[in-house]
């Protein structure tokens, strides 16, 4: 596979995620059609609405990325998607809330401190319910 595989799944990317990681884009180019068989997973796991809602579907994400010790960064992205579906950062706390157990205290205060940094950029400083 070329480059015009390589585009056209990031392109298809774009269209349903509305954005293309630097983690995408060194996948195409290496194997675009791994690339488009994990898109396809992606989308039967997390994708659009089913009987269980995405923002539901993204905090059982988060808490597991949270306790595998996945990067800032995609948890990060979890946690915007699951805002754009209806999440508020109040339901995010209470996911990373409910991590204290079976993650320990620093599951815990990572979940916070990354949940702290879109609470701020998005116009909350964090240190009560959403502004509404």
């Amino acid at each position: 596979m070329g480059d015009e595989a390589k585009e056209r799944v990031l392109a298809d990317i774009e269209r349903r995620r509305g954005k293309v990681t630097d983690d995408h884009r060194f996948i195409a180019g290496h194997d675009p059609e791994f690339l488009r068989e994990y898109e396809a997973i992606y989308e039967a796991t997390l994708g659009e609405d089913v009987e269980l809602p995405v923002r539901v579907r993204e905090y059982v994400a988060i808490a597991i990325l949270l306790t595998r010790g996945a990067s800032d960064g995609g948890i990060e992205r979890h946690m915007r998607r699951a805002l754009a579906h209806g999440a508020t950062i109040d339901e995010l706390f209470q996911v990373v809330r409910a991590m204290i157990l079976p993650g320990g205290a620093p599951v815990f205060n990572r979940g916070v401190s990354i949940l702290r940094g879109i609470a701020k950029s998005e116009g909350n400083d964090g240190s009560g319910p959403d502004p509404s």
